[in-house]
């Protein structure tokens, strides 16, 4: 069978899509939602994200049923921060466990430059301006206006 036959690319797709649930699992198996529905919402939610990489929120859960309880799942007040962690968390933990050499833990700190973008109460609009302004500067007058 050749390399670039349909049967081949539809196995390929299966095995993508499975090391993306293996790896959901892996990653929220710990994890501590208040509701058990919303804990499988996340995972759904996760896979969705996981299978479409870079892609938008509406592309990578492919139709608006799911979009929409995408953004509901996001703006649900019983939702916070540590909820949606605590998996990755805990996942992170083991891993560590089970790593008896040195571990290397980077950290990003970018400065985008953006030439002749200028920002005011409004946020962050293309105008020439007399300086460059950058993502820190946008955000600090973006927390002072």
């Amino acid at each position: 069978m050749a390399a670039n036959s349909p049967s081949s690319a539809a196995t390929d797709e299966h095995a993508a899509a499975s090391a993306v649930d293996d790896w959901v699992e892996r990653e929220t198996v710990d994890g501590a939602f208040k509701d058990e529905r919303l804990g499988r919402r996340f995972k759904t939610l996760l896979a969705d994200i996981g299978g479409a990489i870079g892609a938008s929120l509406p592309l990578a859960c492919q139709d608006w049923a799911n979009t929409k309880a995408a953004y509901r799942f996001l703006a649900n007040e019983r939702v916070d921060e540590s909820d949606i962690l605590s998996g990755h968390f805990a996942a992170t933990t083991k891993r560590f466990a089970a790593t008896d050499g040195m571990i290397l833990v980077l950290q990003v700190s970018v400065s985008q430059r953006l030439q002749g973008f200028a920002v005011d109460e409004r946020g962050l609009s293309w105008r020439r301006c007399a300086s460059p302004v950058t993502a820190n500067s946008r955000a600090a007058a973006l927390r002072a206006g």
